[in-house]
């Protein structure tokens, strides 16, 4: 028999209605569905739907920009990331893709598919000044809105560029790769032309001289036989 539902039941399978951002965001997600400010429905195929916190989703965020912008890989890794990156690359089907480091090689590799976007904060909706706590702890401040909203919009900037630089690196690398393989073609192209030439040179000097390039390129009295006027009768038998 199926478990009867539950008002905690009914709060995250229904949720009331949200901003018009979340529900852009729920259309195209199939896996994590924001229910509030604060948490997130996530549904995979084949297991119990789950709750994750929008703190926890941040977390993974933040990890997954630095794994995929930054020079060096981040020292530590957020409790039970890979499990959710690989199910959200596996079922989502929103386009962002999710970053991990795959530990069965020798030496540590990043996992990823040029086809996704890189998912980040902004786009999952979990701006600082909405994930938030009910107190705060030592050493946080409170502040306005309008402040978190500038400095999440530097934030932001300040993670496009460093995305738009990983992919000038990516573009520099593969146009290097081009350019090395036009300059060996341009080379073979050039050698091929001056190989051309010189046969053409050779054919040419040979036409002036009233010879055929054959009896030019050929060993001496190759071509004796073509003008020889001896008596076949003369020869001896």
């Amino acid at each position: 028999m199926a478990p009867s539902s539950t008002p905690f039941s009914n709060a995250i399978l229904a949720p009331p209605r949200l901003s018009d951002r979340f529900d852009a965001f729920n259309k195209i997600h199939s896996v994590a569905k924001q229910i509030s400010t604060n948490l997130f429905r996530i549904d995979i195929p084949g297991l119990d739907t789950e709750i994750m916190s929008a703190h926890t989703m941040r977390l993974y965020l933040n990890y997954n920009v630095e794994l995929c912008t930054s020079d060096s890989l981040p020292n530590i890794v957020p409790a039970y990331y890979l499990n959710f990156a690989q199910a959200m690359n596996d079922h989502d089907d929103s386009g962002f893709g999710w970053a991990y480091l795959d530990e069965t090689s020798a030496s540590k590799t990043i996992v990823w598919d040029d086809a996704w976007s890189i998912a980040d904060p902004t786009a999952f909706c979990v701006l600082d000044h909405e994930v938030h706590s009910r107190y705060l702890a030592e050493g946080d401040v409170s502040v306005t809105q309008t402040y978190y909203e500038n400095a999440e919009r530097l934030l932001h900037l300040e993670q496009q560029r460093k995305v738009q630089y990983y992919k000038q690196r990516i573009n520099k690398r593969k146009a290097t790769t081009d350019q090395a393989t036009a300059a060996g073609s341009k080379a073979a192209l050039e050698a091929f032309a001056k190989k051309r030439k010189l046969m053409l040179d050779a054919a040419d000097g040979a036409r002036a001289s009233g010879k055929t390039p054959n009896a030019v390129a050929g060993p001496s009295g190759a071509n004796r036989g073509a003008t020889s006027t001896t008596n076949p009768d003369e020869m001896d038998v």
